[in-house]
């Protein structure tokens, strides 16, 4: 997962955190000038999965002159993740822990943070944190999040633990499904690659990599068929995307 992906994969969860957050802070502050900076950080999050971050940050300065709210200052840190401006990002991650030192939502996302820097044990403490919290209500993330990190450090073995935790929790979460899938090509278990693909392909749209891997699959099992239908798919769906673009290539 590398920086850019890190990024997008933070933005994801960064909007899940903030949507169940409105009835979670105990600050101090009337509910009315709290919905009020809840208003500007869900502005200041549309401004910058838009990358226009100069509006973005703002809003979010303007969220947390009306209010000091935890969800304003990860949103904040997240926006100075894409900025790479990473000291200001962990201050606001540090603030936000600061203010709602249990809120899973903030764990999580600080955890993507410290792997994208490369700080692996920080990151999967965080993660733990996360799951931890019989309050969180989507564990898979986190679990998801920590086996990604792990696999960056070589640990296949691990990050296959934290996929199947994550699956043990929502069967259906696609990411953890997919992920599964990727490891089973790698090891050479194609079969169980093609049916973590399948379940993948009933609960999720497909991806590029999805569907790149799914041909990569049904060519090691001979099944030529099958490998063209998702050949087909992947350049009807995502004509320029890098992995329509490697169908003609090597594996």
């Amino acid at each position: 997962m590398n920086r850019r992906a890190a990024a997008r994969l933070g933005a994801v969860l960064l909007v899940l955190a903030l949507a169940g957050c409105a009835t979670q802070s105990n600050t101090p502050f009337p509910e009315s000038v709290k919905q009020a900076a809840r208003l500007n950080t869900q502005l200041g999050i549309g401004y910058m999965q838009q990358e226009q971050y100069e509006l973005a940050k703002d809003k979010l300065m303007r969220a947390l002159s009306q209010a000091d709210l935890p969800e304003t200052h990860v949103a904040l840190a997240e926006l100075y993740r894409r900025m790479d401006r990473d000291k200001l990002a962990e201050e606001q991650f540090r603030k936000a822990l600061d203010l709602a030192p249990d809120r899973p939502e903030t764990h999580n996302n600080y955890g993507v943070f410290l792997c994208d820097q490369g700080r692996y044990q920080e990151a999967v403490s965080q993660f733990m944190q996360a799951v931890n919290n019989p309050d969180y209500s989507t564990p898979a993330y986190a679990y998801t999040n920590a086996g990604l990190c792990v696999r960056r450090q070589g640990d296949s073995r691990q990050a296959e633990k934290y996929f199947r935790q994550a699956l043990q929790v929502n069967p259906r979460f696609g990411q953890a499904l997919y992920q599964m899938a990727a490891l089973s090509y790698r090891e050479g278990k194609y079969m169980k690659a093609r049916a973590f693909l399948e379940r993948h392909a009933q609960v999720a749209a497909p991806t590029p990599d999805s569907l790149w891997l799914a041909v990569r699959t049904e060519r090691k099992l001979g099944d030529k068929q099958a490998a063209a239908k998702y050949a087909q798919k992947l350049r009807k769906q995502f004509p320029d995307s890098n992995q329509a673009g490697k169908l003609s290539g090597p594996e």
